[in-house]
């Protein structure tokens, strides 16, 4: 939390070019723990797309995103990692096959202190739309009874 609120609390990212999928693989790795039994359906390349971004930040990102689908499943359930580039965008998918997000937290999930869980701190998903919004990109989401989807858009670095 510490190292999610120091990008947060910094406007100044500090650009560079990385191949999001290298940072999905970290974030898979950082997020799910040694032999789970957790199913995960990679579809992207290690070395793409890539976008300018702050490393540190859109991998803290990734493992937040990551890690709630992962809790959400139980541990025990399918994961989908998906990044593309299309029209000048990067598209980042991160889904679950959980039992989606209740529907009395949705007007209020990228608030700060906005959690379902009981050792959750409610800041996760405010302060990744937060990092992302400073990549000139979008985080949104879709849920529903079973399994819920978060998507983060950002400029491809051909774009920028």
């Amino acid at each position: 939390v510490s190292r999610f609120l120091s990008f947060a609390g910094d406007a100044r990212i500090s650009r560079r070019p990385i191949a999001v999928g290298g940072l999905l693989e970290d974030a898979l790795r950082a997020a799910i723990p040694p032999g789970s039994p957790v199913q995960v359906d990679r579809r992207f390349a290690a070395e793409g797309p890539v976008v300018d971004a702050d490393g540190d930040a859109l991998r803290e990102v990734f493992v937040n995103l990551v890690r709630n689908a992962f809790q959400a499943t139980g541990g025990r359930g399918r994961l989908g990692v998906a990044a593309e580039e299309s029209s000048g965008r990067v598209d980042v998918s991160v889904s679950d096959d959980g039992p989606g997000i209740p529907e009395e937290i949705l007007p209020r999930l990228f608030q700060p202190f906005a959690t379902t869980k009981a050792d959750g701190t409610g800041l996760g998903l405010a302060i990744c739309r937060r990092i992302i919004a400073g990549h000139d990109g979008t985080l949104d989401f879709e849920t529903g009874k079973t399994g819920t989807t978060f998507r983060v858009r950002l400029p491809s670095s051909r774009t920028t």
